[in-house]
């Protein structure tokens, strides 16, 4: 007898609210929203990456069927820690894993446990993947039957972009899914039932609950399947939308890069965004010290102003002073320092040709029978304790034709300023 597949069968889920994602339509892709349990298409196009720009902060992508491979697998362990390798293992073995192990993207669930062997659930990335769908708009990449009610132990046929898509469900995960291109109507039965006789004999599956078609459906098709499963199936409108608890993400490996490039590129750029504000703390710094010394020496300015009229008024009266020692200190009169200067000439070999003092200078100029002579006259001369007060320089004497030496002694009070009255 054929059975008909009942709407108690349908798997319930949540209704998504306020889920906006990109969805492989079945001729073209939908940007929808769910605002409110309601599914609205925002916008559509033939491609994918016409629509990449009205991507907002938490879209998703819901890939088509036609870009993964699903698949049953018996793992001989009930460790979950496991598992993942010996899929990795299995997938390699198979010839479906890339290249570069790094570069793969599959994800698995748990159907069925017995005693030492796990029955699992697995999704692949196709190796070909499409480069269209790899954008960095996105890293919420999901499978398009994440956004579907599907029903429960059954077989399921929609169509994806123009292609003829069927599923197997076990307990609302997906066990096996075919995208057919070409002429479906011809394959779809026969397809179907090659899938539904190999899951049999892996004891995968054991009964279906029914058939179901949703969306548009050929009257071939119907009765094709019919006739190989025996049952009629069941023909519903598109499928609603809703939200799985635990959906499956798969992000492809280009992605992935995107991600790490664009990680790099804002780690250098809070680098140095670091460093130029680093920079520029450094250079107020720099500039508010410079400030504050031109404060600094405009406030000296301003005191030295106030004060520059009695500065000078001391100046003057210093030099003034300065001026009169010679005739109010006995000690510097002329004649006085003339005498002791003269009382150190020996009493022959040097003669003193001219004498002249000024306030805190002497100047003494003569002759001497030879160089020796004149130094040691200027030694006795900075040797006297009456004459302490100066410091005596002599220039080299000068030898003169006959071998005497005109010598210049000159003497700075330690006491005089460098102001002439």
């Amino acid at each position: 007898m054929d059975r008909v597949i009942k709407a108690g069968t349908i798997t319930k889920t949540k209704p998504v609210v306020g889920l906006r994602f990109l969805f492989p339509g079945a001729g073209e892709w939908e940007l929808r929203a769910l605002p409110s349990g309601a599914t609205a298409i925002e916008a559509q196009a033939a491609d994918p990456e016409t629509l990449y720009a009205k991507f907002r902060p938490g879209t998703a992508l819901a890939l088509p069927m036609q870009e993964l491979l699903v698949f049953p697998l018996w793992l001989a362990t009930v460790d979950r820690s496991l598992m993942e390798g010996l899929v990795s293992i299995q997938l390699e073995k198979r010839g479906l894993l890339a290249r570069v192990r790094e570069e793969a993207a599959f994800d698995f669930r748990i159907l069925q446990q017995e005693a030492d062997r796990t029955l699992v659930s697995v999704v692949v990335l196709r190796s070909d993947f499409s480069p269209e769908l790899c954008t960095d708009r996105t890293e919420d990449y999901r499978l398009s039957t994440d956004f579907l009610k599907l029903p429960d132990d059954a077989l399921v046929i929609w169509s994806e972009l123009g292609r003829r898509v069927f599923a197997f469900l076990r307990s609302g995960e997906l066990v096996y899914v075919q995208s057919l291109a070409g002429n479906a109507e011809a394959m779809l039965a026969g397809e179907t039932c090659c899938a539904w006789l190999a899951l049999q004999a892996e004891g995968v599956l054991t009964g279906l609950n029914g058939i179901v078609f949703f969306g548009e459906v050929r009257s071939g098709e119907v009765q094709s399947l019919a006739q190989v499963f025996g049952m009629t199936p069941q023909v519903l409108p598109a499928p609603e939308f809703a939200r799985r608890e635990n959906p499956r993400k798969l992000l492809p490996y280009r992605v992935r890069q995107q991600m790490k490039e664009r990680e790099s590129r804002q780690r250098l750029q809070r680098i140095c965004t670091g460093l130029g504000l680093a920079y520029l703390v450094l250079l107020l710094v720099v500039l508010g010290h410079y400030g504050w010394i031109v404060w600094q020496g405009h406030s000296l300015e301003k005191e030295l102003a106030l004060h520059r009229a009695e500065v000078q008024a001391v100046r003057d009266a210093a030099s003034r002073w300065e001026a009169l020692e010679v005739a109010l200190e006995p000690g510097n009169y002329p004649v006085e320092m003339l005498y002791r200067c003269s009382r150190h000439l020996p009493e022959e070999g040097v003669r003193l040709v001219t004498f002249d003092q000024s306030p805190g200078h002497i100047l003494l100029t003569g002759e001497a029978k030879n160089a020796a002579v004149a130094f040691k006259f200027a030694d006795d001369l900075k040797k006297d304790r009456e004459l302490g007060d100066y410091t005596w320089i002599m220039p080299p004497p000068r030898v003169l034709p006959n071998d005497s030496s005109q010598f210049q002694i000159e003497g700075k009070s330690r006491y005089a300023t460098n102001h002439t009255p």
